[in-house]
């Protein structure tokens, strides 16, 4: 099988060709960096000499990377934590110093710097505690030290708080100061002069804000203020914004009922009250821009938004006096939008983004500096009206009164966009980062061929060849679009759309691959045109059902050619299809269901109990694994080298399970038949890293499932184990076994006189650890299958022959002649990796937590 395709979710996308020359021709790849945050995505230059900018972002996938603000292309990314690894402790802070070339990131307990221009580690430092805070130092101690400033970071320690001084160049500790008064860490603010961490206590009566004033150069305790918070402040929510780096040296806050807005100028105790006018709407969301230069206008933005609507207030600074007064009002309007804020030398710039429109504005005065309208942000919509949630901006002053304003907006279908004076100018679908499941969206000729061929399969000679006959002369009928499609290949043109006419290639390999992703979007991608995003609606992973039927309404032409109308009719159907499906994708169809308790696995035939598996103290179920219910099986034995036969034992019931214990670091691996709850074979392996990545896979008559021996042990055999095992009748070529020839079925009752199959297995070792595993399918199964597996810490997915696999491999003598006919070679415990078995080529997949397969209209090929 010369190429592969590998359908992943989360962080990747198909990749199918490992030559160089098909590289980036027949596969293709969506770089994803996941949804980015509010506080950790900004304009950001590169480099002192550089005059372009990147766009700089720490998503919520926790991958750090830089993107190209021209074409929306990837410069770098890094991986700094797993999905879902963000604590209530921990923060994903970025940071990046003006006229700097590194950009720093702190995840969990790991600080580190990486090289602006192309994502290179510079340095990292492992802390004590969780991170909470991190800022870089604009103001350096020295000539020598601008080159590269140093850090401050904060974060929670056996001591209480603990701010350190990192080193811009190794990360190395310049000097440390503890806070041991019990105070919850919250934030630092970084000024030219020193360095604030702002804290608090809690009571009955609220929140007690403390700022801490501390001397940059040598850490020492300055000053103490602390702030009369408490009828105001419940929770760190309620806590609007803290400037760090800026001429807008403020701590503000809200009331619980966003009544009152409160603003400490930093380092005094003076507190400004302000009265917030609700505008006849509830405020949901307050939220404060300001400069993070220190050299810019003292001034900050207060957004405030409902439900239905947004508006917003100016503030400016006195510096002298600490004063600060309302400058004028942004009016209210309608519908859902943001601000941002930009500093070009020392003038401070808003931009306001709506659904429809972008508008500039000086935050001197409130004037209208630009306005453009917005094309093409998405089409409206009822049923999912689109618009943007967060952005950051970049303003270039062109003359005395032009401007050139481009806006990275992340909208609420999970879309990142960048708006360049009113016009789309890319779109990345960053949503396809928080995938939790997938499926093909099976054709609708085969089920009804299928169902064709299984009617001839039935019917005497004649009357099969007869409707073989009518069948073909129907055919006849779709010969001037196949004729039509082959035109248009030649061309360059197929997979066009002709109004709800899509001409599919007829290889099959144009499919359509829908994605649930965890903020319930749905998102349609074609295979077979580069990965295109056919659709992108509301829906859950209930609603994946829907598309995993075959016999689905055909209501809305062709998935793969949808406009925007089509588009909402099939959202709309999809929502109340899917509250009518349920919340599971079909399952093979059985009167059994199990269910997995905290002490036994119990099997049911309708409702009543059948089976069970008790599991002994301290283990707990790892997995639960059954081969692809529709999985195609070309043949019931292996032929041997002497043309004898070794029978296939195939059972559609089979069910991998695995169970796990951590205190003894064991692993359990039981074949149970699903109907009758007979353990067909189990295998019991000690010294187990529980900890580590477990994988499985379960197809045809055979299973598999990795795992890494315990470091400390002291076994002989360590590293990470391959298990691979087959099920036969019989080890006896041209023996079943006591099976009859009748027996296509599992007894319901467990027996002592059931057959049990005989199990070949062998174990491997692999150079890297196996985190998810997949299987190569066919339409028919002829053609040899691949095993995909994942490499945990390399980003990449290996297809690996099962040829290689084979637990029937020759132990201590090479291979005789009839051996090597049937394909078989002399056992090695090693596996290494081919080079030309890594399906993404030079291409990183981040965070692949599954792969799902399915055939073309090709034997030779899988998708």
């Amino acid at each position: 099988m010369r190429w592969v395709y590998a359908i992943t979710t989360y962080l990747s996308s198909t990749a199918l060709a490992v030559y160089v020359d098909e590289a980036g021709q027949i596969d293709y790849h969506h770089a994803l960096l996941g949804l980015p945050s509010l506080k950790t995505t900004f304009f950001h230059q590169p480099s002192a000499s550089s005059k372009a900018s990147l766009i700089y972002t720490f998503t919520e996938s926790g991958v750090v990377g830089a993107v190209n603000p021209k074409d929306g292309s990837v410069v770098w990314r890094q991986q700094i934590g797993q999905r879902d690894d963000a604590t209530t402790e921990s923060r994903q802070i970025l940071r990046a110093g003006e006229n700097q070339d590194t950009v720093v990131c702190a995840a969990s307990q790991t600080i580190s710097a990486w090289s602006s221009t192309d994502g290179r580690s510079v340095w990292q430092r492992v802390i004590d505690g969780p991170v909470v805070d991190l800022e870089v130092l604009e103001m350096p101690l020295s000539e020598s030290a601008k080159v590269a400033k140093d850090t401050v970071a904060l974060y929670k320690s056996a001591k209480g708080s603990t701010v350190q001084r990192l080193d811009g160049k190794t990360g190395a500790v310049v000097w440390t100061y503890d806070e041991d008064s019990g105070d919850t860490p919250y934030r630092l603010a970084a000024s030219g002069t020193n360095v604030n961490l702002i804290s608090y206590t809690s009571s009955s009566r609220g929140l007690t804000i403390k700022v801490t004033t501390l001397d940059p150069v040598a850490g020492q305790k300055v000053e103490v203020h602390t702030l009369s918070s408490e009828n105001d402040v419940y929770s760190e929510q309620d806590i609007l914004f803290v400037g760090s780096n800026s001429a807008a040296r403020i701590l503000a806050w809200t009331d619980s009922s966003k009544n009152v807005l409160k603003v400490n100028t930093l380092g005094t105790g003076q507190v400004s009250t302000f009265d917030v006018k609700q505008k006849g709407t509830e405020i949901q969301r307050i939220t404060i821009h300001a400069s993070g230069r220190l050299d810019s206008s003292p001034h900050f933005l207060v957004q405030y938004n409902s439900a239905d609507a947004h508006w917003a207030e100016v503030y400016h600074i006195d510096l002298k006096s600490s004063a600060i007064t309302k400058a004028y009002d942004l009016p209210k309007l309608q519908g859902k939008g943001v601000f941002t804020e930009t500093t070009v030398d020392a003038n401070v710039y808003f931009v306001r983004i709506t659904d429809d429109q972008m508008i500039l504005l000086n935050s001197a005065s409130h004037g209208v500096l630009e306005k453009w309208s917005i094309q093409g942000l998405a089409p409206r919509s009822t049923v999912d009206p689109v618009y943007p949630i967060h952005a950051t901006s970049e303003v270039v002053v062109k003359g005395g009164s032009s401007y050139a304003v481009r806006s990275a907006v992340l909208l609420s279908n999970g879309n990142w966009i960048l708006i360049r004076n009113g016009e789309l100018s890319w779109t990345r679908p960053e949503t396809l980062a928080s995938a939790v499941k997938a499926v093909f969206v099976p054709s609708r000729a085969e089920p009804a061929l299928i169902q064709e061929l299984e009617a001839e399969a039935v019917k005497d000679p004649v009357s099969a060849y007869l409707h073989r006959l009518f069948r073909h002369s129907g055919d006849l009928e779709s010969l001037p679009v196949w004729i039509k499609a082959v035109v248009q290949s030649f061309l360059g043109t197929a997979g066009m759309t002709n109004g709800e006419t899509v001409i599919v290639d007829s290889f099959g390999f144009n499919k359509l691959v829908v994605v649930a992703t965890k903020n319930d979007r749905l998102i349609g991608i074609e295979t077979g045109n580069h990965g295109r995003v056919a659709f992108n609606i509301k829906g859950s992973v209930d609603a994946l059902a829907y598309f995993a039927n075959a016999d689905r309404p055909q209501a809305f032409g062709s998935l793969l050619a949808m406009d925007a109308t089509s588009i909402a009719s099939l959202e709309a159907h999809v929502q109340s299809a899917g509250a009518r499906v349920g919340a599971k994708i079909p399952q093979p169809k059985s009167s059994m269901t199990y269910k997995v308790e905290s002490d036994a696995i119990k099997g049911f035939k309708d409702t009543k109990l059948t089976w069970e598996l008790n599991l002994k103290p301290g283990q707990s179920v790892w997995r639960i694994q059954q081969a692809e219910a529709d999985e195609p099986i070309a043949s019931i034995g292996k032929v041997l080298g002497d043309r004898r036969v070794l029978y296939k034992y195939l059972n559609p019931n089979v069910i991998l399970v695995l169970l796990k214990d951590q205190a003894r670091k064991e692993l359990s691996a039981y074949i149970l038949d699903s109907i009758s709850g007979t353990i067909l074979h189990s295998a019991n392996h000690k010294n187990v890293a529980t900890y580590g990545p477990i994988a499985s896979i379960v197809s045809e008559n055979w299973f598999a499932y990795s795992f890494a021996t315990d470091a400390s042990s002291e076994e002989m055999s360590k590293g990470y184990q391959f298990v691979f095992s087959e099920l036969l009748e019989s080890d006896i070529p041209d023996n079943r076994g006591i099976i009859l020839p009748g027996t296509n079925s599992s007894t319901i009752s467990p027996s002592a006189y059931i057959s049990l199959p005989y199990v070949a297995s062998q174990t491997y070792l692999t150079p890297y650890p196996i985190s998810n595993m997949g299987v190569t399918q066919t339409g028919q199964g002829i053609t040899s299958r691949e095993l995909l597996l994942t490499l945990a810490y390399s980003n990449a997915i290996v297809g690996v022959p099962k040829y290689i696999l084979d637990p029937r491999r020759i132990v201590g003598k090479a291979p005789t002649n009839q051996q090597l006919e049937e394909g078989l070679s002399q056992y090695a415990p090693m596996i290494d990796f081919d080079p030309t078995w890594y399906l993404n080529h030079k291409e990183e997949l981040f965070g692949i937590e599954e792969i799902i397969t399915s055939s073309s209209s090709l034997e030779s090929t899988s998708l």
